[in-house]
């Protein structure tokens, strides 16, 4: 269902920009596709990326660049709001969305607990609802997971690109030292012939791939259901 989906967007919408940290000229690029409700996800972000940063993309040895993968509805509705809070703070919302997951993810109503986060950060709920219903936004981020999904056989979160090696599941800091000191020195990558997706040392297992599947049908259907509710919700009252 997702790819039928994936490929009428494809023909519609344009990917929507990388968001990327880092010096551009860096000699190392490491991409990170991401569900914002991972809890592997949310655990690189808040343990592994803060010191990467520090030592690698902040003294410009290595461009981040982090791409949306969602793997439910949550995940989408979270990715929206980051966009929708604007280049210059996308990854604070990021990073508040991160630390903040157990809070939103699993709550009752997401979308209450996710505009309550957007109106601290500076987006006014009527805002965050326009970015839900603009197509430019929402389309552009499925069209950055199946790019992923087409081009670089991304099935699974966190996934990362490494000097152009597909490495899945969540990392540990030196697992990822390994990694970038190796390119930095002009090495290959660790796995770097151990087939089209692999493992670093020290990473963990990715989600199983029959656990994606049925994600990805649950997250058709819940964003059908979530779009159909906001239109008749914003449909005139019948005149009796």
């Amino acid at each position: 269902m997702l790819a039928v989906a994936g490929s009428a967007i494809a023909q519609q919408a344009p990917p929507l920009a990388d968001m990327a940290l880092g010096s551009i000229d860096a000699k190392v690029e490491i991409i990170e596709y991401a569900s914002m409700s991972c809890s592997h996800c949310a655990q690189f972000h808040t343990e592994v990326l803060p010191t990467l940063k520090t030592k690698y993309v902040d003294t410009g040895k290595v461009r981040y660049i982090f791409r949306e993968f969602p793997l439910n509805l949550p995940a989408f509705q979270a990715a929206v709001l980051a966009r929708c809070a604007g280049p210059e703070r996308f990854f604070s919302f990021v990073d508040v969305l991160f630390r903040e997951q157990q809070r939103w993810a699993g709550a009752g109503d997401t979308l209450n607990e996710l505009k309550q986060i957007a109106r601290l950060g500076g987006v006014p709920p009527e805002r965050y609802d326009e970015c839900l219903n603009d197509k430019k936004i929402t389309e552009g981020i499925f069209q950055v997971r199946f790019i992923g999904e087409q081009e670089l056989k991304v099935n699974s979160t966190p996934s990362f690109v490494i000097g152009g090696k597909l490495y899945t599941g969540s990392q540990t800091v030196a697992a990822l030292e390994t990694a970038i000191d190796a390119l930095l020195k002009g090495g290959p990558t660790p796995g770097a012939n151990a087939g089209p997706a692999s493992r670093l040392p020290g990473s963990n297992s990715p989600v199983p791939p029959y656990l994606i599947v049925v994600v990805l049908v649950v997250i058709v259907g819940g964003i059908g259901i979530f779009l159909l509710r906001r239109k008749s919700q914003s449909a005139p009252p019948s005149k009796s």
